[in-house]
């Protein structure tokens, strides 16, 4: 036998077998309807049609045809279309048809539907089942969706693009989120228990008065926004936006470190840093979400200026607390004198110590530059003010007044003084 006549049986045979491949059909209303929309195999009641028959149909109509099983329509592989509206179906496996685009299964006994293998369905209608769970996860071109009068208790269609038009009316529904960012017309009447909406969405409505005015349903139940995880910042006080929730604060300087015992809607800082709250909604989507870090500025500027009038210093800085220093002693406290002015009885050179209370109700401290108070020129000093800029040691270097030393005064009148003390 030469080649050629090898490789035409080889065709002829598997060409016979394609030809002959069957697809399982058991239920006999649904064989019925393909043998006679000549999608058969010729042979009445087999529970079997050709494959060669039904792999290239693209639409298929088999409503009212008494079927309560459809198996074998995944071998309907280039179906787009599909109505079986008002049958006995209890389940329907369409795990197989990728291109299918629009479904009709109203009116069935069906209690589930998955349509995680079906990316181009755009077009659902399957009310009037009892229909109790819906994966659409899979259902990425979703743009109708009509599940009326089916007993689903939660429905979450967000990440739906293209979705528009959901009428989920008459269910037993407690929670719906629709978060997809785009316009939705929802009807969701008629749900007794229906107590959290959440849509985020440029626009959205009902377009069912009867929500309205439902005498099932009090629209104040409902509420239609989604997580705000916004905190307000007032001094060093922390709140957040979301009310009704939980809350957790945290430290963000500390790798978010959760803050013990710090779980009301504010928060009070005690330290400068940055800090975060974790906000819980108790509804049925248990919503969770944490805000961005929020910085808490505990320092107050201390105002460590001195006005000088004569003998008279007064610091002027106000609501602190004071102590007056003598500069030339070491900085050393001048008892009693505690007030924010402060008149000096002898020549020297004295500063004060200034303590306020900061923004967190912490403790900041700061000291005043040396002030020169001399009793040699008194009549000088009431006509202006003379302060001690900087000491200096002979080699330049800046210091504090020091005994047994020489140092050079720097005055803010331009003059130089060179001083040596000798310790009593």
């Amino acid at each position: 036998m030469n080649m050629k006549a090898l490789l035409l049986i080889i065709t002829l045979t598997t060409f016979s077998f394609l030809q002959a491949q069957q697809t399982y059909v058991p239920d006999d209303n649904f064989e019925a309807y393909l043998e006679s929309n000549g999608m058969g195999n010729g042979i009445p009641n087999d529970d079997s049609v050709l494959t060669a028959n039904i792999s290239g149909v693209t639409s298929l109509g088999v409503s009212l045809q008494g079927i309560s099983d459809l198996t074998g329509i995944e071998d309907f592989s280039a179906l787009t279309y599909l109505n079986c509206n008002s049958n006995s179906l209890l389940t329907l496996n369409l795990s197989q048809n990728f291109l299918l685009q629009q479904l009709f299964c109203a009116g069935n006994n069906l209690t589930s539907l998955d349509f995680n293998s079906n990316p181009q369905l755009s077009n659902v209608v399957c009310q009037s089942n009892p229909i109790t769970s819906l994966n659409l996860n899979g259902a990425s071109s979703l743009s109708n969706l009509n599940c009326a009068l089916c007993q689903l208790t939660f429905l979450d269609v967000s990440n739906k693009p293209a979705l528009t038009d959901l009428n989920l009316q008459q269910n037993s529904l407690n929670c719906i989120s629709a978060n997809n960012g785009t316009n939705i017309n929802l009807n969701c009447s008629f749900n007794p228990g229906l107590n959290c909406v959440v849509v985020n969405s440029p626009t959205w409505s009902y377009n069912n008065a009867d929500f309205f005015n439902s005498p099932n349903i009090e629209f104040n139940n409902v509420f239609c926004s989604i997580l705000n995880n916004d905190i307000l910042s007032i001094n060093n006080t922390l709140t957040a936006v979301e009310n009704n929730a939980t809350y957790q604060w945290l430290d963000c300087t500390d790798n978010y470190a959760i803050i013990p015992g710090e779980n009301n809607q504010s928060y009070i800082a005690n330290s400068s840093g940055y800090y975060a709250v974790i906000v819980s909604l108790n509804d049925c989507f248990n919503q969770i979400d944490t805000s961005s870090c929020a910085y808490i500025d505990c320092q107050s500027e201390i105002n460590n200026d001195l006005i000088q009038n004569g003998t008279l210093l007064t610091a002027d800085q106000n609501s602190a607390t004071y102590q007056w220093l003598d500069c030339a002693n070491n900085y050393a406290v001048i008892n009693g004198e505690t007030n924010q002015s402060f008149t000096a009885t002898i020549t020297g050179y004295y500063a004060v110590e200034i303590t306020i209370t900061d923004a967190c109700g912490g403790v900041q401290v700061d000291t005043s530059s040396c002030h020169l108070v001399d009793y040699s020129g008194i009549e000088e000093l009431t006509q202006g003010t003379v302060e001690l800029l900087k000491i200096t040691d002979l080699m330049g270097r800046e210091t504090k007044p020091v005994f047994n030393t020489p140092l050079i005064y720097y005055y803010s009148d331009g003059t130089i003084e060179r001083v040596f003390k000798l310790e009593e």
